[in-house]
C-alpha cells in the first residue's frame, strides 16, 4: 500500500482578483509535490502547474494564475479526486464602475421649413413652421 504524504495547507489559500487574471497562492508544511488545476480541464497545460519537480529556492509555496475566460472557468464536472485532494470554488466579484464619457460633437442647427398656405376663401395666409430635432444618445462600456 502507497504511503499518504503527511503534507498540508497552512491556512487558507490567498485569492487575488486583478482585472485581467484570478492568482492563488497557498503555503503548505513541506514542499508541494502535486499538481493544480482547474477542475475539468487538466489535459490542457494552460490550466495547471505541476509541482512534482523541486523549485528553485525550495520554499513550500504553490499557486495558479489564470487568465479570465481561459480554461472554461464556469464549466462544472465530476472528476476523479482522492480523499487527500481539496477543492475550491473561488468566486471573484468585480465592481462595476461608472465613469463620465465626454465627448464634443457637432451637431448643427437642422434648418426650420415654412410651408405657405393660400386660403381662397379668406384675403389670409398662415404660415406654419416644422421644426426637427435631434436626439443623440451615447452609451460607453467599461471594458475591465
Amino acid at each position: 500500500m502507497a504511503q499518504l504524504d503527511d503534507n498540508e495547507l497552512i491556512g487558507n489559500p490567498q485569492i487575488q482578483c486583478n482585472s485581467e487574471t484570478i492568482d492563488m497562492q497557498f503555503k503548505t508544511k513541506k514542499q508541494f509535490t502535486g499538481k493544480v488545476y482547474v477542475k475539468g480541464n487538466f489535459v490542457r497545460p494552460e490550466c495547471r502547474v505541476d509541482y512534482s519537480k523541486k523549485t528553485a529556492d525550495g520554499l513550500p509555496v504553490g499557486g495558479i494564475r489564470l487568465n479570465h475566460g481561459a480554461c472554461n472557468m464556469d464549466r462544472q464536472r465530476m472528476l476523479f479526486v482522492t480523499k487527500m485532494d481539496k477543492a475550491y470554488n473561488i468566486k471573484c466579484m468585480y465592481r462595476e464602475v461608472t465613469k463620465t464619457v465626454t465627448a464634443h460633437l457637432d451637431v448643427r442647427q437642422v434648418p426650420n421649413r415654412v410651408i405657405w398656405i393660400f386660403l381662397h376663401l379668406v384675403n389670409m395666409f398662415m404660415r406654419f413652421r416644422f421644426f426637427a430635432f435631434a436626439i443623440v444618445a451615447m452609451t460607453a462600456q467599461s471594458v475591465s
